[in-house]
């Protein structure tokens, strides 16, 4: 236990604490008014745009992961789902410099496919560009959709057979099922896996940065921008910003501890 907490205080107390003392820094006394700059139009259009590409990849990660996750549940062997939770585990830890750029290598506007669809003849123009938000839509489910399989897989295992026996017993047909038993059951579970989407999108920042750079809006790039930036160094406002996330995030994640344990209960009783 002592290890632990001696972990936890090192690499998360810490460091959280001095992210605080920064923000509150002013000349020579105490102040807040570093949080002021989210009031900015900047750093408000960039929290805004954060938080709704967080939502909506976390919301499609979620729409795509689970066919996916039922089709390995209940369609391959044991082996073979070892093996696809095993890739799915690899692709959702594949993010950062080198995701983006292996998206340019493929889908750029020099890429393998792009070159291959549309300089060949195939295609007589190119339905969207890479560098845009569409595109980083794209590379987030990269990492979303795995990363949701991950996540639900467990809680799909916890649905017992009886249960869609006993709807069939009674008449009822899998849409039923699914209705009254199964999302009603699996739904701590789904919207956990939900806020965990949202916070990995929310926090995520290389693949951002690399593809599009400043070209968007995010708060994980203007805090970088205010921390390296020649022109706008500012480093109590990026610690301010810094921490309306960890705020933030720390409030969903309390609220996915209390999912977790209705679950748990949903499947031990």
């Amino acid at each position: 236990m002592f290890p632990f907490s001696l972990f936890c205080a090192v690499f998360l107390v810490l460091p959280v604490m001095t992210i605080f003392w920064r923000s509150i820094q002013g000349e020579g006394t105490i102040t807040f008014s570093h949080y002021l700059f989210l009031l900015r139009p900047l750093y408000l259009k960039s929290l805004v745009q954060s938080i709704f590409l967080s939502l909506l990849t976390a919301f499609l990660g979620m729409l795509f992961g689970f066919p996916a996750a039922l089709a390995l549940q209940h369609l391959l062997s044991h082996r073979q789902k070892n093996i696809s939770i095993t890739l799915a585990a690899t692709a959702a830890n594949f993010a950062g410099v080198p995701l983006a750029v292996a998206f340019m290598i493929l889908l750029g506007l020099n890429g393998f496919l792009t070159r291959l669809l549309f300089h060949r003849g195939f295609m007589s123009s190119v339905p969207f560009t890479l560098y845009s938000f569409t595109g980083l839509v794209l590379l987030y489910l990269y990492f979303q959709i795995p990363l949701f399989v991950v996540l639900i897989m467990p809680a799909l295992e916890g649905l017992r057979k009886e249960w869609r026996e006993a709807v069939s017993t009674l008449g009822g047909n899998g849409y039923l099922y699914w209705v009254k038993v199964g999302f009603p059951v699996l739904s701590p579970a789904l919207l956990g896996c939900f806020i965990l989407l949202y916070a990995n999108s929310f926090g995520a920042y290389a693949t951002a940065f690399a593809l599009v750079g400043a070209k968007f809006r995010l708060l994980p790039i203007q805090i970088s921008l205010a921390v390296a930036g020649n022109v706008g160094y500012d480093p109590h406002a990026a610690s301010a910003m810094a921490m309306v996330m960890i705020a933030g995030l720390l409030v969903l994640f309390s609220f996915y501890i209390r999912l977790r344990k209705r679950f748990a209960l949903w499947v031990s009783g």
